[in-house]
């Protein structure tokens, strides 16, 4: 984006893939990845897919097609940031659920704590600062979890616990055991303090230093 200097095209990326498997030599790969819109101005998460198929030990794209999987329904529109484009906030992990279900961690673009929009991220009609459950069927998605900052490790254990890490403000990184409906508290609650130095107390958080 020539003329925006605030623009950090470093940021623009692919953030995760997903491999689900569709026969015994078959799969969907699912690219989860930032996709500029434009004519409206607005950055968005999306996810495609293209069916890939083993053959004679190599992989193969089948059609070299991608169909979009689901779009995430709260874009950045980057006017109204003074086109701050921050994409190393973007979550964007993904996760099989079963056999028609994936979810996805949808960081907050950093629009709670250096735009100081809070209200955006924790409206729940949107999907930023959550972790969205996917229909593969119906490309419907729906709040699974929400109160995450930018959550970049995502697993499930041995146990079928889910895990999340996510890079909280400075001094607050967090590792979380996921429950559906849970609420972990960004933006208004985390260990994290403001950046800076000496470190400074991160307004929206009106008690330093907890995480209940």
């Amino acid at each position: 984006q020539a003329g925006h200097d605030r623009f950090n095209h470093n940021w623009y990326r692919v953030h995760d893939l997903l491999v689900l498997p569709t026969g015994e030599t078959r799969a969907d790969l699912l690219a989860n990845h930032h996709l500029f819109y434009p004519e409206t101005e607005e950055m968005c998460s999306v996810i495609h897919k293209t069916p890939i198929e083993l053959v004679g030990g190599s992989v193969a794209f089948t059609t070299g097609e991608w169909e979009e999987v689901y779009r995430v329904n709260s874009c950045v529109h980057l006017p109204d940031y003074d086109w701050s484009f921050d994409g190393h906030m973007s979550g964007g992990r993904m996760l099989p659920l079963g056999e028609d279900h994936i979810l996805v961690t949808v960081g907050d673009f950093a629009l709670a704590e250096f735009h100081f929009d809070p209200d955006t991220v924790m409206d729940p009609g949107n999907d930023l600062g959550k972790i969205i459950k996917v229909d593969l069927n119906t490309g419907e998605g729906s709040g699974y979890a929400t109160g995450v900052r930018n959550p970049q490790g995502f697993a499930w254990d041995a146990e079928g616990r889910l895990w999340e890490t996510e890079h909280a403000a400075q001094g607050g990184d967090e590792v979380n055991l996921i429950k559906e409906g849970a609420h972990y508290g960004w933006p208004f609650v985390s260990v994290g303090a403001a950046y800076g130095s000496p470190r400074g107390e991160f307004e929206l958080n009106p008690v330093q230093g907890r995480h209940e």
